[in-house]
């Protein structure tokens, strides 16, 4: 019953925006009318998670399906299935070009928003707030998510920085305006994330209730008692894993670094995530995105009795490689709890079960940063720092996590041998999450280095740029070379 109420509360937060969220840019006077007092700004920040909430973003393509299609976690052999030309790699299909196109609008679309709070907020200051701190978590919130949706939509359609920092990129949408915004390098983008996640990382060190500023951290979390006054203000200050709180922006600060192959920056903001001592290493997200169809929209590809073409499933026997089998038995929980049977495609076929309802392993909401990546970042910059045994001990530590601390990872390992094991912990912990594509294009992978991955120069999948929308080549001055 506690957990029940729990939802609601967030659920109850998160709709009570609904009427806030517009796919155009509001007028002027509706902004006047919106922005007239703190409320206005609350409910503009948490409409804003409404539309990341989006199915063509986090609420579906980059958790459940897209992504991961992408990774080849699925087993997809007919041609009319709705992935059957991601899964090939072949964007000049229709289909298949949609889904860049629609993360693409709906990307940009979450971007003017933040935006356009951003603009108000710097319109009054912190005294227009009741307090300064309520101030901090707004602008700070904002800034990391405008961070956050640019480098997912980086690393989605543009080249990876490893041999191609300086290559033709997107643009980074930093003011609320209707004037196209010039096309910016790798490294372009990459140094504006950096700039708003340290602009948003001062706020938030200043103001979060998960902040080491705060030495008690209690935020109703699950099966957890809630704080007395949690129902307040819709429980504004609670929650924090369901926002992009000061830890999770730490640990997108890290995700950036180590895209830039900054790997000292990337040790360090990690280095505080795990060091905190707020952050669980196993399934638990530090940030997750709440939908209330969330089952329904996990139904459409991992249902046991699921028909038609959008069923996604794995077989029994590449599941069972991924997981080592072979090597450590099936002691895995991941293994065990990430995937289910399927009863329509027989028990010779898996389907992920994170958040299935007749599981037993449910997750409340699309988690979107892990403690468990804070891990794997900090393993592989450490590694690549030359600290071999701070990467192998993380490594261990979440892998015990997991049940398989009676099979640690030995220190003498190479340390092409501790990168192969990273990239492996990825499939293992990330299905359903969307993370594991990106691991691949970081490292440069080529076919051959991904699990069930069709022989293809994977140059061409790395840079989707001429599969932008139409409009961006005749409007957005967005050129591919």
């Amino acid at each position: 019953m506690k957990k029940i109420a729990i939802i609601s509360i967030v659920f109850f937060m998160f709709s009570s925006c609904a009427d806030w969220v517009d796919v155009e840019p509001r007028s002027e006077v509706r902004d006047k009318k919106l922005f007239e007092d703190e409320t206005g700004f609350r409910n503009a920040l948490l409409g804003v998670y409404n539309l990341l909430g989006d199915e063509n973003l986090y609420g579906d393509k980059f958790t459940l399906s897209f992504l991961d299609v992408l990774a080849q976690y699925f087993d997809i052999t007919e041609a009319q299935h709705s992935f059957f030309y991601v899964s090939k790699y072949d964007f000049s299909n229709t289909t298949a070009r949609g889904y860049i196109e629609g993360a693409w609008k709906a990307a940009y679309t979450a971007i003017a928003n933040i935006n356009n709070l951003l603009a108000n907020i710097d319109d009054v200051d912190a005294d227009f707030f009741r307090d300064k701190r309520t101030y901090n978590l707004i602008k700070g919130e904002a800034l990391a998510l405008r961070a956050h949706v640019h480098f997912d939509i980086l690393r989605l359609v543009a080249p990876p920085c490893k041999n191609s920092a300086d290559a033709k990129a997107i643009p980074y949408v930093d003011k609320f305006q209707r004037t196209p915004f010039k096309q910016l390098t790798v490294a372009g983008v990459l140094k504006h994330c950096l700039e708003d996640l340290n602009a948003a990382l001062s706020l938030l060190h200043e103001s979060d209730p998960i902040s080491p500023v705060f030495e008690v951290y209690s935020d109703g979390e699950w099966g957890r008692g809630l704080p007395e006054d949690a129902t307040l203000d819709n429980g504004f200050f609670y929650y924090r894993d369901a926002r992009m709180n000061y830890l999770a922006t730490l640990t997108l600060k890290g995700r950036v670094c180590l895209y830039m192959e900054d790997y000292e920056a990337a040790a360090k903001a990690t280095e505080e995530v795990l060091t905190s001592e707020r952050v669980d290493l196993g399934s638990a997200a530090i940030f997750t995105l709440y939908k209330s169809n969330m089952t329904r929209i996990a139904n459409t590809y991992f249902s046991g009795g699921m028909t038609g073409n959008t069923y996604l499933v794995q077989t029994q026997e590449k599941v069972q490689v991924d997981y080592e089998i072979s090597t450590y038995g099936s002691t895995d929980l991941r293994m065990l709890n990430y995937f289910k049977n399927s009863t329509s495609a027989g028990a010779s076929y898996r389907t992920v079960a994170k958040y299935s309802v007749d599981n037993q392993f449910v997750m409340p909401g699309f988690p979107i940063i892990s403690g468990s990546e804070a891990a794997y970042i900090y393993a592989e910059a450490s590694l690549k720092l030359g600290f071999k045994e701070k990467a192998v001990k993380v490594l261990n530590d979440v892998r015990e996590k997991f049940g398989l601390g009676n099979s640690p990872l030995d220190v003498d390992l190479s340390e092409a041998q501790v990168l192969s094991e990273i990239v492996k912990e990825y499939r293992k912990r990330f299905p359903g999450e969307g993370q594991t594509f990106f691991c691949y294009k970081r490292l440069g992978y080529e076919s051959s280095e991904i699990p069930n991955a069709p022989g293809i120069q994977m140059s061409e999948v790395y840079n989707l740029l001429e599969y932008l929308p139409v409009n961006e080549f005749e409007y957005g001055q967005i050129e591919t070379k």
